[in-house]
């Protein structure tokens, strides 16, 4: 389970199977970064008043976050059965009170993920890449949604090489 041994000396922790890695697919530094945010949290006193569940599922998605391997955000909320605006806030809340700096999402990532999920070819994927870096080599994404970025960054590669999709 993830995040069950954070018992360390303190009476926060969490043993719920919704919080598997498994059903969040996290490597072991996204774990144990999440660990450390939530003993953080224990430190700096930020737990009371607030549910276990949500606490953890705000650091598992700061842990995400600042290691540049991010879900989002209502995914988590699903897999931890928390409202998604509980968790926006709370996630605001820690990164407010721990002072954290969370990079952007890379738009280039965005793009070989969908190309994985519409099965695209290696040519558009290829040809989506080097547009999508020119686009950030000339700050024209500054501010726009990564994700939305590069989907249709790699629906024009994929209509310029012949490849199909909707």
């Amino acid at each position: 389970m993830i995040l069950e041994a954070i018992n360390d000396g303190s009476k926060f922790s969490t043993d719920s199977p919704r919080f598997s890695s498994v059903n969040l697919g996290l490597s072991e530094m996204i774990i144990d970064r999440a660990k450390y945010v939530i003993r953080e949290v224990n430190k700096n006193g930020l737990v009371r008043g607030r549910t276990h569940t949500t606490i953890v599922a705000a650091a598992v998605y700061i842990a995400c976050r600042e290691t540049e391997n991010p879900r989002p955000l209502h995914y988590i909320a699903t897999i931890a059965n928390v409202k998604r605006k509980i968790l926006a806030k709370y996630c605001r809340t820690l990164m407010n009170k721990l002072h954290l700096n969370l990079p952007a999402v890379d738009p280039s990532k965005c793009v070989i993920r969908l190309a994985d999920i519409i099965n695209a070819t290696e040519r558009a994927k290829r040809f989506a890449a080097i547009m999508m870096t020119e686009i950030v080599n000339e700050e024209i994404s500054a501010g726009k949604s990564p994700m939305a970025v590069a989907a249709s960054i790699l629906y024009i590669c994929c209509k310029k090489t012949g490849y199909h999709t909707s």
